[in-house]
């Protein structure tokens, strides 16, 4: 069951070194498919905290997070990786066409 409840369960787990369990679930869920929009939020937090933005921009390339305004309350630098992606997009559109 992918609910806000099971997420804070991982968030509050304890970790027993290495990855946390908050980023272990996202990890499996990632290599099943897409997040939905709470997961992409949630999952968003901690990876731009770690300073890693170019692991946001892989997954929105890759369909993976779910792109929507509440992206734009966490962060300056997830608005310029979600500006970037989207430029991307329009421009292999409008070539294309």
């Amino acid at each position: 069951m992918r609910t806000a409840q099971v997420i804070e369960s991982f968030k509050q787990a304890p970790t027993a070194g290495g990855l946390s369990p908050i980023l272990q679930y996202f990890g499996i869920l990632l290599e099943k498919g897409e997040l939905n929009h709470l997961e992409s939020v949630e999952l968003a937090r901690p990876v731009l905290q770690q300073g890693r933005k170019q692991l946001l921009e892989k997954w929105l390339k890759e369909n993976k997070v779910i792109t929507l305004t509440n992206f734009f309350v966490l962060s300056y630098p997830l608005i310029i990786v979600l500006l970037a992606h989207l430029q991307r997009r329009t421009r292999r559109y409008r070539a294309s066409t």
